[in-house]
């Protein structure tokens, strides 16, 4: 679901701008699309994963997803 979200609100060429100059991120997906490798950390369709864990970016798209993730949980028939 994180993933088509993603996909829905961000083109992947932007991705890699994004992550390459967030200040969290920035070191390590510069190292990886360099071929180099980093413990637990992986590329797969212009996302950066930690282990299973989508790697969001520090600006709004963050705050965009959390958003929607309360949003889809509030509206759950539980």
């Amino acid at each position: 679901m994180i993933s088509i979200m993603c996909a829905q609100m961000i083109g992947s060429d932007a991705l890699q701008e994004l992550y390459s100059n967030d200040s969290s991120f920035e070191q390590i997906y510069v190292e990886l699309t360099g071929g180099g490798k980093r413990d637990n950390f992986i590329i797969i369709n212009d996302y950066l994963f930690c282990g299973l864990q989508l790697c969001i970016l520090g600006c709004t798209l963050r705050e965009h997803i959390i958003w929607l993730l309360l949003d889809y949980v509030a509206n759950l028939d539980i």
